[in-house]
């Protein structure tokens, strides 16, 4: 969380996407995330929400894939991992930074 004046404020900064990987978030969940890098949401909830929404864009492409003519060669399918709701507590919290 980042802020100041008793307002937290919630970011996906270039350290959370290393600690996430470090403990072991699968490269898909990190792309999910990457988009998200950067920006600062108002509240836990404001958080949670755009988490939800890029884990819904996430498995729509995933049905499109599927959903593709099948002329392409087969892709190892990979685990989506664990919802990413999850790792909100990971999100840098930046209280009483500058």
């Amino acid at each position: 969380a980042v802020g100041g004046g008793g307002e937290l404020r919630y970011r996906i900064t270039p350290r959370v996407m290393k600690i996430l990987q470090d403990d072991g978030l699968p490269q898909e969940s990190l792309a999910v995330l990457k988009p998200l890098e950067g920006r600062t949401y108002a509240s836990r909830a404001d958080l949670l929400e755009a988490l939800d929404a890029a884990e819904n864009r996430s498995a729509e492409k995933r049905a499109l894939k599927k959903e593709a003519p099948k002329h392409r060669a087969p892709q190892k399918r990979q685990s989506p991992g664990p919802p990413l709701g999850r790792y909100a507590s990971r999100c840098s919290n930046t209280a009483g930074s500058p």
